[in-house]
């Protein structure tokens, strides 16, 4: 990357996070206290935070993952990472009763709202800026892919240090890091299998929904031992099929991503 994008980048990002600031500074005086106030003020972050992205993404990254339409070969891994972030609703525990929602629709929708701004934001962010990054400078071969991987999730898994700031126990914390390691790297594979990033956030955004709706918006039991054991197995089958297509990988199926670059060399 070239000083002058490099400095141009910078300073899109520096104004950015300076109006980002400037929100949460003023947060309570402009969307008040309480629950939506919290879901409106996230919602504005999350997707004046995802403009950011998509304009440093449009103007210096790889653009195509913008607009790319996922191949139909890649549907279907499309399909096996959604059924992971739809079973992190508790189902069984809902229909028993264990755990329940208790505010109304307006508040759901607004949560809804707020998940697919946090999913689009941070998959713009990781795997649209991050990763690409990452992966433009590694990408020759299936190992390159593998470990651009690797370093992009941990990059990821470790940013959740900062819930830590926000009072979260350690122990909490700790899990959010392995878990969000593990859907950086599907969410990575994905992208590089479909060539969009939209496919991602998604993904993501079912994900924080279906396992964050109840403890927001409700309560109860969660866990169970059935739970326990299919999430386990699903997240087992889905982790294996993943492994299979990095091992089938056409490395030159990245063009796809980098075509604009390709063609300048």
């Amino acid at each position: 990357m070239s000083k002058t994008k490099f400095d141009k980048i910078l300073f899109v990002t520096v104004i950015g996070l300076f109006v980002l600031l400037l929100i949460e500074t003023f947060q309570s005086t402009i969307f008040g206290d309480g629950l939506i106030g919290g879901f409106l003020y996230s919602i504005t972050t999350r997707y004046l935070g995802s403009v950011l992205c998509i304009l440093v993404i449009y103007k210096y990254s790889a653009k195509r993952i913008l607009y790319n339409l996922p191949k139909a070969n890649s549907l279907l891994l499309f399909l096996v990472c959604m059924v992971i972030a739809v079973n992190n609703f508790p189902f069984l525990a809902y229909v028993r009763g264990d755990a329940y929602i208790s505010e109304g629709i307006l508040e759901i929708i607004l949560f809804a709202v707020m998940c697919l701004g946090v999913g689009l934001f941070e998959e713009l962010a990781f795997r649209g800026c991050v990763f690409t990054l990452i992966l433009r400078n590694k990408r020759s071969s299936r190992a390159d892919v593998f470990w651009s991987i690797v370093l992009s999730s941990a990059v990821f898994g470790v940013i959740h240090l900062t819930n830590l700031f926000a009072g979260a126990s350690p122990g909490s914390v700790f899990l959010q890091i392995g878990y969000s390691f593990l859907i950086g790297g599907m969410c990575s594979v994905v992208l590089i299998k479909t060539g969009n990033v939209f496919c991602c956030a998604i993904i993501h955004a079912v994900y924080n929904f279906a396992g964050t709706v109840i403890p927001t918006l409700g309560g109860g039991n969660m866990l169970n031992v059935p739970t326990v054991i299919i999430t386990a197995i699903l997240a087992l089958a889905v982790a294996t099929y993943i492994v299979i297509e990095l091992v089938r990988f056409d490395v030159s199926s990245l063009d796809l991503i980098f075509e604009e670059e390709s063609r300048s060399v």
